[in-house]
């Protein structure tokens, strides 16, 4: 992994979120970057060239929070700030195609199910609300987290089933359809017991991010007590298998690669990214140990006997700034990281295996 562009002359102010557009051959075309103070930016994945830079004034005094694009639709982006979600034709910026505006609260994460027929939201009010894009209506408003939500995810290839975190400290398994929370498993509750207690961050386990990859069959959160937490998705029902332990602060972003389903990347507040490789992750765990749909207490306990600590990752690199986003892509032939920091610079990393 090393360090190939840094896009400039953009952003005025700090870089919060970054996406790539995939084309129909899995290719990136363009790089989309948000900011504080409603800044977004569109830069050629080919050469980092700046495209076009927005200042979108319904949002002149609000952070761009996350962008999301589409997959079906190549040419479309959804961007969110405040308590709404702009949607964009990467043809016609000048003028947005749909404001949504269905939330309470400010969201902090939106994401796309795989149809692309529902978007989540999470809001800071800690409900998950879900639109209906073809009907173009709120759908559900999901209610049982007790802080702020901090992150959504649909699960890939299982309808109407999503993840949503948590300041609470809660990773919540939904069908949304029902409105009905399937598994909660409080971070208090999972993960090996670490083998030097006096060098373990003793802040509460708040979940500040949350990554699926691509097949669902991986889990991960980060969270402020420097832990990564990761689950195997390829049952029903998710598992415990690994506490990552290398951060030495809060694990502000957890991102698993596009074009890699078992490499994780973590990034700190501790200024340290490290990507980890995560194979088999699922070998060792006994699903016979259920109680019908749900996670019972010895369930819980059990669990976490069956985790492994994990301390030394695949690579790992000392940053001059903590992290905002992280997101990943394919060009060409080149496999890259983008990462947005505490600076007005997004960076492109390229992956060389």
């Amino acid at each position: 992994m090393f360090l190939s562009q840094t896009l400039k002359n953009g952003h005025n102010q700090t870089v919060t979120c970054i996406a790539c557009t995939q084309n129909n051959d899995n290719n990136a075309n363009e790089f989309i970057s948000g900011s504080e103070l409603g800044e977004v930016c569109f830069w050629s994945a080919t050469d980092g060239r700046l495209v076009k830079k927005l200042r979108l004034s319904v949002w002149e005094n609000d952070d761009i929070m996350c962008i999301k694009c589409s997959v079906k639709n190549p040419e479309q982006v959804f961007v969110s700030a405040s308590h709404k979600v702009i949607v964009y034709d990467l043809k016609y910026l000048d003028k947005p195609l749909q404001e949504l505006s269905f939330a309470e609260d400010e969201i902090n994460e939106i994401s796309l199910n795989g149809e692309e027929s529902h978007l989540a939201a999470a809001e800071d009010s800690g409900n998950i609300k879900v639109f209906d894009l073809r009907a173009n209506k709120l759908m559900k408003t999901l209610r049982n987290h007790e802080n702020i939500c901090s992150g959504v995810s649909f699960r890939p290839n299982r309808a109407a089933e999503l993840l949503s975190c948590s300041f609470d400290q809660k990773l919540i398994h939904w069908e949304y359809l029902k409105s009905k929370s399937f598994c909660i498993l409080n971070m208090q509750e999972v993960g090996a017991q670490p083998d030097d207690e006096e060098n373990y961050l003793v802040n509460p386990p708040f979940i500040h991010s949350l990554s699926v990859n691509c097949s669902g069959s991986l889990v991960a959160c980060g969270t402020e007590n420097a832990l990564v937490q990761v689950f195997d998705g390829s049952k029903k029902i998710l598992r415990h298998v690994k506490t990552l332990r290398k951060h030495h602060r809060g694990v502000a972003q957890v991102h698993s690669l596009l074009f890699a389903e078992n490499l994780l990347l973590s990034a700190g507040n501790d200024n340290l990214l490290c990507l980890w490789e995560l194979n088999n992750i699922s070998q060792n765990i006994d699903y016979s140990r259920t109680n019908g749909n749900h996670l019972t207490a010895n369930h819980n306990s059990r669990n976490r006997s069956q985790s492994t600590n994990e301390r030394t990752p695949l690579w790992q690199m000392n940053h001059s700034e903590s992290f905002n986003w992280l997101s990943s892509g394919i060009s060409g032939n080149s496999k890259f990281l983008l990462v947005a920091d505490n600076s007005t610079e997004p960076l492109v990393f390229t992956y060389a295996e």
